[in-house]
């Protein structure tokens, strides 16, 4: 499987000539549209089965693994999530924060962490450097802000390198998040929308990102990291709260000793 990105595709015929441009745009392969894929023989069906792609459609910008109806569509779901209880330890992680405090999620990705985020703070930036994955950010993060909850209205995505955003910026934020992609071996599966980034980014996109964010955060760093895993950067945390799977890494900036600028 590439870690190239996602094949694009069109939903229908008719979304042809937009997903063309999208991948024109994003540097990805086009591949035509879904509907014709999934009339291909079956022995072809079964290759294809083996790709991600990104479709372009009506209602919806999404991931699919294979072209049959068998694997659901991968998309940023902020309506979803925000409808659902929150039991991330992120919440504990951010405990004794300000409510008014600002927080900038260098790695968003999808979204997920940096809507928890948004519920105990004032404002979120989401840094998101790919651009076919800035664009599912961006576009789930719009269809949410057409509805009437607040919280949507305070999350500002940018595509954009997120060394080069930190090192350029003026005003720090209070906290900021760290969620580098990671691959760890374990018997339990990871959830389809991280298994699908893990298998289509190719990592080593966050090197150096945590002694930055050190010399930049005004309060707090927090970093997402399997429960097994090492330090980041090799870099022992203020604290860190443990869930069954995953750690969160707490650098107070009060305690602890920053890299030199």
């Amino acid at each position: 499987m590439s870690k190239d990105g996602p094949l694009v595709v069109g939903e229908d015929k008719s979304f042809e000539s937009k997903a063309k441009e999208f991948a024109l745009s994003t540097n990805l392969i086009f591949k035509g549209n879904l509907e014709d894929l999934e009339r291909e023989p079956l022995k072809k069906i079964e290759e294809l089965n083996k790709h991600y792609y990104l479709v372009i459609g009506s209602k919806n910008l999404y991931l699919k693994l294979g072209v049959t109806l068998k694997n659901k569509p991968i998309y940023s779901d902020f309506l979803g999530w925000s409808e659902k209880p929150m039991k991330s330890n992120i919440l504990l992680a951010m405990k004794g924060l300000p409510k008014d405090c600002s927080v900038l999620d260098a790695t968003a990705g999808l979204g997920q962490d940096a809507l928890y985020l948004a519920t105990l703070s004032k404002e979120v930036i989401l840094l998101e450097q790919i651009p076919w994955l800035f664009s599912l950010l961006e576009n789930g993060l719009d269809k949410a802000k057409r509805g009437h909850k607040k919280i949507f209205s305070r999350m500002h995505p940018f595509c954009v390198n997120a060394k080069e955003y930190l090192q350029e910026l003026e005003e720090s934020p209070d906290v900021i998040y760290l969620d580098p992609m990671f691959n760890f071996s374990n018997k339990s599966k990871a959830k389809k929308d991280l298994q699908a980034l893990r298998e289509l980014i190719k990592e080593g996109l966050t090197n150096d990102l945590l002694q930055i964010s050190l010399l930049k955060a005004k309060r707090r760093v927090i970093v997402k990291r399997h429960s097994k895993q090492d330090f980041l950067e090799n870099l022992k945390p203020t604290y860190s709260i443990f869930g069954r799977v995953i750690r969160f890494d707490v650098y107070a900036i009060s305690q602890v000793d920053l890299p030199l600028g």
